[in-house]
């Protein structure tokens, strides 16, 4: 699952990401603001998925929908009857083409590829689409709604920023670590384990509390305030660690950057209207409306 996330592989579609942020953007500056949850945050995730792994614009605009979906129904259904068989026919059709139609995308690679002497299982490819859908876009999406958010309530960042385009990517790092797109993960102990003094049994359910964790005042000075100096601000827990780091690190930091660059060059945000936040599948928290208004653009 890891060669359309590499690093040099997320560098050579940095161009196309560039042109796909700047279409998106570009509506909105033109009319002087915009709902840019609906605008950028919601498309911008899909289409970069698009261009990393090889996914049709059918389920470009579907995979959004139907991830709501299952959020809404998991908690309340004993099965996944509710949600996972729409998932089941999207992928059946992706795969069915990138088989009868094969491009030079990722996905056409996969469905060819073997797994140890054998091929990959259409079941296997369920689930590897299913992670690729899903946690491609839920975490990206609210990671990119903080961040035009906090620029847009902070009216000096834009200004700093724009005389120092050095600090992007500290401030994307800063984004990630003051609001993770996700804000806990659980575990299951395999051993006794002894945290802070307290015995952990071995085949406990815990909850690493990821935000509370990138606020620890013991690795970040001054840790519930936005700052663009920290030394070395990608300790955060955002992507994880260790052998559950994020597979998609790279190109969600790239869209992160390449979308603070993008209004960068344009007339600073401003909030405008009602801004209503989200917390979804328990842990997932982002935003469902976010009007945000140009500087000089239209009230």
């Amino acid at each position: 699952m890891r060669p359309p996330f590499t690093s040099a592989t997320v560098r050579a579609l940095r161009p196309a990401l560039d042109r796909l942020v700047a279409e998106l953007i570009r509506p909105v500056v033109e009319a002087g603001g915009g709902e840019v949850v609906e605008d950028v945050s919601v498309p911008l995730p899909l289409a970069a998925l698009s261009l990393a792994v090889g996914f049709s614009g059918d389920a470009q605009r579907r995979i959004r929908a139907l991830t709501r979906n299952a959020w809404e129904r998991m908690p309340k259904d004993s099965h996944p009857g509710g949600f996972w068989p729409a998932f089941v026919e999207l992928f059946d059709q992706e795969i069915r083409r990138a088989r009868e139609r094969p491009g030079d995308d990722y996905l056409s690679t996969l469905v060819r590829a073997d797994f140890q002497g054998r091929p990959i299982t259409d079941e296997e490819l369920h689930v590897m689409l299913v992670a690729f859908a899903i946690a491609g876009h839920e975490t990206t999406m609210n990671a990119l709604s903080h961040l035009m958010w906090n620029l847009a309530r902070e009216p000096g960042l834009h200004d700093r920023l724009r005389a120092q385009p050095r600090l992007v990517p500290r401030a994307v790092e800063e984004t990630l670590r003051m609001w993770p797109p996700v804000d806990h993960g659980s575990r299951l102990t395999q051993g006794d384990a002894t945290v802070g003094g307290e015995v952990i049994p071995a085949g406990s359910r815990v909850l690493l509390l990821t935000g509370a964790a990138n606020h620890d005042p013991r690795v970040f000075e001054d840790p519930c305030s936005f700052r663009v100096d920290r030394d070395r601000p990608q300790r955060h827990l955002s992507f994880g660690f260790g052998i559950h780091f994020c597979l998609g690190a790279h190109l969600a930091r790239a869209e992160l950057e390449s979308v603070l660059v993008e209004l960068l060059r344009h007339s600073p945000l401003r909030l405008r209207g009602r801004v209503t936040r989200r917390y979804e599948n328990g842990r997932h928290v982002g935003f469902d409306r976010l009007p945000v208004r140009m500087v000089g653009g239209s009230p």
